[in-house]
Formats: C-alpha cells, structure tokens, sequence
C-alpha cells in the first residue's frame, strides 16, 4: 500500500465520520410519566421552542387506570401523528427542549397550548386552556378499549422526558477514526519493515 492510497483511504474515512456526525443530530428522550406514559420521543435536535416538525419520532406506551395500555408510534403518517398547538397558529412557546429534557409549560396560555400524540389512544398535554379534554393545565390520555380518558393536573414548566443513555455501541464516526487509526499504523510498521530490506539491497 502506498502513501498516496493511505491519503485516499483517510480522506474517505474522515468524510464518512462527517457525514455520520450530521446524521446523529438527532436527540431521543426517555418520556416517563409514572404508570401513565412510557416511551421515547426523538427530536431533530432543535433546542430552544420546538414545534410538531420538530418531532420525527415517537414510540410511546399509554395505561388507563383499569391497566389497559396501547402503544403510539411514529413516525408522523396516517393516523399516528403529532399535533402541536395553537388553533392555528404556531406561536406557543409551552414546549421547549434542552440538550438534556424536554420540558411542557402547563401554565402556559398564548395560542392555546397543547401537545398532542395521536394514534387509535393518544396523549395530550394541556395548557391552560386545555384544548384536549378542557381540562386546563392537565396531563390527559386517552386509551383504545381503556373506558374513556383520564386527566392529571399538572402546574408549571415540567420535565416530561430526559434524554436518553447512549448506548455501549460506538457511533460510525468512532469506528472511522479507529479504522483510520489502524491504518496508519499499519503503514508505519510496513514502512518500517521495507526500509532495511532496501538498505541491504
């Protein structure tokens, strides 16, 4: 191998862990709320004001009172959906994220504020107004089978999800750079070993 295909090689490995870097912007909460709400949420990484285009994933497990549970799924098609709201407008600044939570303002008032995560069962969180169940400032959730909805109040600016423990497998921009690292001292030692074989030559 020569220097000339080691530059190639390291310019391909370097580029793809660029690439690998762009493509893990994305942020995955961990949603817990007691027994009532399970799961995760995924964001673009946004941080600050988030809206509905702001969520590309979802996978979130509901239970009534009476145990009955239903799992919501994205991503955003059909009838799984996310709706962010505001009676059509987009202004509510209620749902916010952070590089480690993700907080809903339950005290919240302009545009009528609410979060809402719909499949056969969904998940709502309510502003003041309470555009879900008119239950203002109130967690409510609904559940296929599950005997109606149920409402929690709730009160302020709350943590609803924290981000999610990166798991023990390394990102491909890890295995890039220690791909690239093997390589280049694989080409040393080759090095190394050629030049007393010229030498004695």
């Amino acid at each position: 191998m020569n220097f000339k295909s080691v530059g190639f090689l390291a310019l391909a490995l370097v580029s793809f862990a660029a690439c690998s870097d762009d493509a893990s912007a994305n942020i995955t909460y961990d949603l817990s709320l007691g027994p009532t709400a399970v799961g995760t949420i995924t964001t673009d990484g946004q941080i600050g004001v988030l809206q509905t285009s702001n969520i590309i994933d979802f996978n979130i497990t509901v239970t009534s009172p009476t145990s009955v549970s239903d799992t919501i799924l994205g991503p955003l098609s059909g009838a799984n959906y996310v709706q962010f709201g505001t009676d059509g407008a987009a202004l509510s600044t209620a749902f916010t994220a952070t590089l480690t939570s993700l907080f809903f303002d339950f005290s919240a008032t302009t545009n009528t504020p609410y979060l809402i995560f719909q499949g056969n069962s969904f998940l709502c969180f309510n502003g003041a107004p309470g555009n879900c169940s008119g239950n203002p400032s109130a967690l409510t959730i609904s559940v296929l089978g599950g005997g109606g909805s149920t409402s929690l109040i709730m009160n302020g600016n709350v943590e609803i999800a924290t981000v999610a423990v990166a798991g023990a497998v390394p990102e491909p921009s890890t295995w890039a750079m220690m791909i690239l690292g093997f390589a280049g001292v694989g080409f040393m030692a080759y090095r190394r070993k050629s030049k007393p074989a010229l030498m004695a030559a």
